[in-house]
């Protein structure tokens, strides 16, 4: 499976959510710091990516001089992505020269406490490197617990190693212009939902949240014609009205006029 995404920022200030949707992209990676210092954009960007129902993560633009910096990134972006759904990777960004300056037992260190940290809050933790720093500038072989999102600007990835999302370069899309253009290769969302990660179930209407008929949510999956969860049945992935609810049913939640889907895999918006 191929799912089109995208990775922006305060470099793209402007962004016209409906029009990216349209344009076929399914996911947003934000980034939501530079550092401990909070991307502008990032509060503006993930209500509107997340209000046409793309799927997000989050990076941090890393420029941690040693593990305690780190760390404290770390426990910086999960309190900034407390109030979301984060339905992609929690990500640390290995690329700035303060990283450059370190070791390679220093640089590979500080991937993994970042993202031991951000495993041990339930979420779900990655690495962005370009294909030239996984090669030469980290020890992979100690990175390999952790899932990466490779950055190589070219028509064929050809790093040999393992990955989950490949950054492809920039490219022009519908409602943006020009950004960073990415294709995942993992169905993410069912991942965190399967594994109970990213604080899903506590985002969502079972954490003693009532889904009530007029409510919007955000749903991915099988759309069923009957509330029994049989007859015709269609894929979909957006937001959505309740139309009914009907209680004690595995399928008990109507979503427009498409049909009926499991109360516990909607999130209330």
């Amino acid at each position: 499976m191929t799912i089109k995404g995208i990775d922006v920022s305060i470099w793209q200030p402007q962004i016209d959510w409906k029009k990216v949707y349209d344009d076929g992209v399914r996911f947003a990676i934000l980034r939501g710091a530079y550092g401990t210092y909070v991307d502008t954009k990032f509060h503006e960007h993930i209500k509107g990516a997340q209000a046409q129902g793309i799927q997000t993560g989050v990076y941090v633009y890393s420029i941690a001089k040693n593990v305690a910096e780190a760390i404290s990134e770390a426990d910086h972006v999960l309190e900034l992505i407390k109030p979301y759904q984060m339905t992609y990777p929690v990500i640390i960004d290995m690329e700035s020269e303060e990283l450059d300056a370190l070791s390679m037992e220093e640089r590979t260190r500080i991937g993994i406490e970042f993202c031991e940290r951000i495993e041990n809050a339930g979420y779900y933790a990655m690495i962005y490197a370009n294909k030239y720093w996984l090669e030469t500038k980290l020890d992979y072989e100690k990175l390999k617990p952790y899932d990466v999102w490779l950055a190589q600007w070219a028509e064929k990835a050809t790093w040999g190693g393992n990955y989950g999302i490949w950054q492809t370069g920039l490219g022009k899309v519908n409602g943006i212009g020009e950004c960073s253009v990415d294709i995942a290769y993992r169905d993410y969302p069912s991942i965190m939902r399967s594994a109970n990660l990213n604080r899903i179930s506590a985002n969502s209407s079972s954490a003693g949240k009532e889904i009530q008929v007029g409510m919007r949510i955000r749903y991915q999956g099988t759309v069923y014609a009957s509330s029994w969860g049989v007859g015709n049945q269609i894929t979909v992935n957006g937001t959505f009205t309740v139309m009914r609810v009907i209680k004690n049913r595995i399928y008990g939640v109507q979503i427009d006029q498409l049909g009926w889907v499991a109360e516990k895999d909607c999130i209330i918006i």
